[in-house]
Parts: structure tokens; C-alpha cells; sequence
């Protein structure tokens, strides 16, 4: 199973801006699939794509940011995770990096996210090895903002945001049969020599 977690705030005031592009990337990527359709459970709003070798399941809290981990609790309890055979890929805004950059990541430290703290609290409880968790940092800051993230983070998508959205929706479309293969080094070469042009 491969489990593809968008991070956001659910209120419709947060949807279009930089906090919610993980949530986005999510949506947008799902949608290029036919799937079963985004349906609300407790917490979560979920897709799942049956045609590839394992089910894909796309997700994203119908909580706060903060409480993303509890958000996936309620999935894995739902669907039954198996913890052996599941992947999480969570796709996250990144204040420390420029509008228009990304990077994949195996784990790593939350750097103060609280989606991503969340997400580590629960981690075992989701039934998710944590070496099994990979994170898309996407970047949010202005590249003539050097101020606290606060100042920004709240704001709604730029042009470079929009740029970044479809591409990175694009490009992780075009690696889900490499993500299902469990082939995440060759993912992260990719994508990680992949940028907005």
C-alpha cells in the first residue's frame, strides 16, 4: 500500500494559500487517475486507485494542521493498515525553501512543522515503519523574503506556487509506478533534480 498524505488546513479561508500547496499536489495528483472519488470519513477525506500492483490511497485531514498525525490514525484504523507492506509519502509546504524548489526526503525532523510533528507522534501508532515514511518539502518563501514564515505562510498561492503545483503534480504522476515498485531511490533522483523552470 502506498499511502500519499497531503498536509493542509481544511477551512475553506486556508485552501489557496502556501500552508495547503501539500494538500494541492494531492488533489491534483489524484485527480490525473481514475479514481474511486475523494470521499469524507472521520478526519480525513481519501481516494483510492486500484490499478496499479497495490492499492494508492490519496489523503488529506479534514482537521488542522497541527493534528495531521491524528488525521492519519483515523485512516490506518479504517483501512487496516498493514504496517509491513505500507509506504507514507507525505507532501508538505517548506518555509526554508524558495518558492518554486522541492526536495524528497527519507524522514528527517520536523524543523519545527507542526504537521510533520504531529505526523512523527503517531507514526507507530499508524501503523507506518518509520524508515517506510519519505516527505516532498515543498517551498513557499518569496525569494525577497527573509522574514519569519508568519508573514507569509497564510498567504495565497503566487504565480511560482501555480507553476509548482502543476509541475510537481506532473512529475510525481509520472513516478507512482516507481513509488509502487518501492524503487524510491530512483524517485528521488528525479525528483530531486527536477525545479519550476
Amino acid at each position: 500500500m502506498l499511502i500519499v498524505f497531503g498536509l493542509g488546513n481544511n477551512e475553506e479561508k486556508y485552501l489557496n494559500t502556501k500552508h495547503n500547496i501539500g494538500r494541492k499536489i494531492v488533489e491534483n495528483w489524484a485527480n490525473m487517475f481514475e479514481h474511486t472519488g475523494f470521499k469524507r470519513k472521520n478526519g480525513f477525506i481519501a481516494a483510492r486507485l486500484d490499478s496499479l500492483s497495490v492499492p494508492v490511497y490519496f489523503v488529506y485531514p479534514t482537521r488542522y494542521m497541527n493534528t495531521s498525525g491524528e488525521a492519519l490514525s483515523d485512516f490506518a484504523r479504517f483501512f487496516k493498515v498493514d504496517k509491513s507492506e505500507t509506504h507514507l509519502l507525505v507532501l508538505q509546504d517548506d518555509s526554508d525553501q524558495k518558492e518554486g524548489c522541492w526536495k524528497l526526503v527519507q524522514g528527517g525532523r520536523s524543523a519545527g512543522h507542526k504537521g510533520i510533528d504531529s505526523i512523527h507522534k503517531h507514526i507507530l501508532g499508524i501503523e507506518v515503519d518509520p524508515n517506510n515514511l519519505w516527505r516532498v518539502k515543498i517551498g513557499i518563501r518569496p525569494e525577497q523574503n527573509s522574514e519569519k514564515s508568519l508573514t507569509f505562510v497564510l498567504k495565497r498561492f503566487s504565480l511560482i506556487d501555480d507553476k509548482t503545483i502543476s509541475k510537481l503534480s506532473d512529475l510525481c504522476l509520472k513516478q507512482t509506478i516507481n513509488m509502487v515498485k518501492d524503487d524510491w531511490s530512483k524517485v528521488q533522483n528525479i525528483i530531486n533534480t527536477e525545479k519550476v523552470a
